[in-house]
C-alpha cells in the first residue's frame, strides 16, 4: 500500500478517516474495536473518521500502520497504488463527491 505519510498532517486527516468510514460502511467494520486497539476513545475516534476531530501525527502514523496492516488487502482495490494516481487521489479527495458520500 501507498503511504500517505509523505502528505500534509490535514490532509492525512482526512485520508484516514476517509479510509475508516469506507471500512464501516462498504465492509461493515465497526470503528470502536478499532479504537479499542489502538487505545482511543471511541467517540473521538468516531469524531475523528467523521472529520470533527483531529489527531496528532504519532495518532495517524499508527492508525495508517493499523489499517493496512489489517485491511490493506481490501483496501488495496479501494485506493490508488501509482504514486501519480494516488496523489491526484489524495488530493482531490477533501471535495469529491465519494468523500461527500462515504464520510456524510
Amino acid at each position: 500500500m501507498i503511504s500517505s505519510k509523505g502528505y500534509s498532517h490535514n490532509l492525512r486527516g482526512i485520508y484516514l478517516g476517509y479510509l475508516i468510514k469506507l471500512l464501516n460502511k462498504k465492509y461493515f467494520v465497526s470503528m470502536s474495536p478499532i479504537a479499542k486497539e489502538l487505545d482511543m476513545n471511541s467517540n473521538y475516534f468516531r469524531d475523528f473518521a467523521r472529520g470533527l476531530k483531529n489527531m496528532p501525527n504519532e495518532k495517524l502514523d499508527l492508525i495508517e500502520d493499523f489499517l493496512y496492516d489489517l485491511y490493506g488487502a481490501i483496501l488495496i482495490d479501494e485506493v490508488p497504488q501509482k504514486h501519480s494516481e494516488f496523489q491526484e487521489f489524495i488530493t482531490t479527495l477533501p471535495n469529491s463527491l465519494i468523500y461527500k458520500e462515504i464520510v456524510n
